[in-house]
């Protein structure tokens, strides 16, 4: 509003003041605050291959700059090393299942061996018994004879007891042929799991960084290859001051509420730079309710 004074005085001697009045519209500001960062991908990679061998292929597109799709080939190493343990691992598949099946049939035969042999043994255990009353009472027969009698069922009854033995072993050796032949399928996976290895694709679509591997050169098992960035979504950290960051783009303390607003709160972390609070503090940015960050 503005003041004027009246043109004349009144006879009276009392002056009047003269009133404007300017209507009030309200409209946008646009604020802006000011600050520096370096953009830098949030998603990176370094590739380093699984085993160690020699370059034979490499991508054309895999140098600095280039762009790879997801699951496509970056370099290849040698393989025949690989392969060829793969094929002795397989060889050893089968030798230990070979004896496993061995074991198997052994162990059923001898069983079916004991109940004829435990028959065998009583039947000249009887025969011994008969012949030695017969000459110890009855005066019939010969000493050789009874002699002979019990050679054979000793040997008979000491042929059943190895047996016994034998058949007592069997489930041992069986679970230990059983284990042996899982060791050497586990080796077979890992010797064609590492021929598999020898060929490196892109984890994801990105851009490709600092590339350290070439045809012909030899890698090293963990050893980084090259790094890979996605370039989709880009990071930037930008330091500003306490009166930039709470005032002026009204980010505020979890503690603090908003009196009704048709805002809604995202959450960050907010690195004071003058000490206004204590740094690494979590916050909120105030932000228009229908709008969505991307990657919310």
């Amino acid at each position: 509003t503005q003041a004027k004074p009246p043109s004349g005085a009144g006879a009276s001697g009392k002056k009047g003041l003269t009133v404007a009045t300017v209507p009030v519209q309200k409209k946008e500001v646009t604020v802006n605050v000011t600050g520096f960062g370096q953009a830098f991908p949030v998603r990176e990679a370094k590739i380093s291959p699984r085993v160690s061998g020699d370059v034979v292929e490499k991508n054309s597109a895999l140098e600095s700059g280039g762009q790879v799709q997801k699951g496509e080939p970056l370099f290849r190493i040698d393989s025949t090393d690989y392969e060829i343990e793969a094929q002795k691992a397989a060889i050893r598949v089968e030798l230990e299942k070979n004896q496993l099946d061995q074991l198997r049939v052994s162990f059923e035969r001898d069983r079916g061996r004991l109940s004829a042999m435990e028959k065998n043994t009583a039947l000249a255990k009887a025969e011994f018994d008969r012949l030695s009353r017969l000459y110890t009472i009855n005066r019939v027969g010969t000493l050789s004879g009874v002699e002979t009698a019990e050679q054979n069922y000793n040997s008979l009854a000491d042929s059943e007891k190895n047996l016994k033995k034998s058949l007592d072993l069997y489930p041992l050796q069986i679970a230990k042929a059983k284990s042996d032949l899982l060791n050497a399928q586990a080796d077979l996976r890992s010797a064609w799991l590492n021929v598999k290895r020898c060929e490196v694709t892109a984890p994801f679509s990105g851009r490709v960084k600092d590339v350290g591997v070439e045809t012909g050169a030899w890698v090293t098992a963990g050893s980084p290859a090259l790094t890979l960035a996605d370039d989709r979504v880009l990071e930037i950290q930008v330091s500003l001051s306490d009166r930039d960051a709470f005032e002026i783009l009204g980010l505020e303390m979890d503690s603090q509420k908003d009196p009704g607003l048709d805002v809604r709160h995202l959450a960050c972390r907010v690195q004071t730079v003058t000490g206004r609070v204590t740094s690494q503090v979590p916050a909120r940015v105030r932000v228009p309710a229908e709008w969505e960050p991307h990657g919310a």
